[in-house]
């Protein structure tokens, strides 16, 4: 009994290096194709299926669901290694970016090969020196300082360069950036709806918003999908309205961000057939935060636990 055990844990060990070797070319194509390294439908329909079949023969669901978690994390960070492999590492400057999101930020661009450099209220060059010198300018300060330090840092960004805020609203941002940074310097909003405590941004939520300029937008899109972050694209306006109506709604954080854990283990005890369909729905109404019945692309913000289902976060504004 025990040689057939070992027998068929070296088989399963075969197959655990033939699948990385699958992953491997396809993180390959992904990265000739520029696509992220996480599709949350793809990863929802698999564990679905796989479910499905387990349940034909009696292996448990918990057993799934873990092995599984453990097998599409490491078959992500491999594509996330293949991507930064073949990188061009543009220079980034963060103001305020000693401290919350900006900090986490530098930590994890400088970690992957990118040349970052902070300042913030104690240390580094003054915020105007460092906006100058970098091909993307990231504007990380507190959520009160945001517009005061765009408009005296983004006259000096240098042509050709991006800036970029990472604030939980969107309409002033915007408003500062497009206004005083030159025509010739891109513009984009992002806001990270997670928070500053993890170690990278594999299966976190970023809203993009387009300010002016598709090179910057592209080159901010594809950075956040290569740290393996999934990216909602929204309007200022949008955001801001889908923001604000999610802070009257049950299992809100303070800022905003809904919790959705309780949701999501719902989902998980569903139907297959249903877990899909609710996913589709949700995938859909994450497209685009406008109004109304639409509002649910804040709500889905915590970045998915072991078991698959969203980690519980309450994020603090930036």
């Amino acid at each position: 009994m025990r040689d057939a055990l070992t027998a068929c844990d070296l088989q399963i060990v075969h197959l655990l290096g033939e699948r990385m070797r699958l992953i491997r070319r396809v993180a390959e194509l992904k990265a000739q194709a520029r696509l992220p390294s996480f599709d949350r439908e793809r990863e929802g329909a698999l564990l679905d299926d796989l479910l499905a079949k387990a349940a034909e023969i009696d292996v448990p669901a918990d057993i799934v669901r873990d092995v599984y978690a453990a097998l599409l994390a490491a078959s992500r960070a491999a594509q996330r290694r293949v991507l930064h492999a073949g990188e061009t590492h543009f220079s980034i400057g963060i103001l305020g970016g000693t401290s919350g999101m900006g900090a986490f930020l530098a930590r994890v661009l400088d970690g992957a090969g990118y040349p970052v450099e902070t300042t913030g209220l104690d240390r580094g060059a003054p915020s105007a020196e460092v906006a100058s010198r970098h091909d993307l300018v990231i504007v990380a300060v507190p959520i009160g300082q945001t517009v005061r330090v765009i408009e005296e840092v983004a006259p000096h960004v240098r042509r050709g360069a991006c800036i970029a805020d990472v604030t939980s609203v969107k309409v002033e941002p915007m408003r500062a950036m497009l206004a005083h940074a030159r025509e010739d310097v891109d513009v984009v909003g992002t806001h990270p709806i997670f928070g500053p405590n993890g170690s990278d941004m594999d299966r976190q939520r970023v809203v993009l918003v387009r300010g002016r300029g598709e090179s910057g937008f592209s080159r901010v899109k594809h950075l956040y999908e290569s740290f393996g972050a999934e990216v909602i694209e929204a309007t200022a306006e949008e955001h801001d309205a889908g923001i604000a109506a999610e802070q009257h709604r049950p299992g809100v954080s303070r800022c905003g961000v809904p919790r959705v854990g309780h949701r999501a283990r719902g989902l998980t005890g569903a139907p297959a057939a249903t877990r899909r369909g609710a996913r589709r729905r949700e995938s859909q109404t994450e497209e685009r935060m406008s109004g109304g019945q639409t509002r649910k692309a804040t709500r889905a913000t915590g970045k998915e636990g072991r078991h698959g289902s969203p980690q519980e976060h309450t994020v603090g504004q930036v």
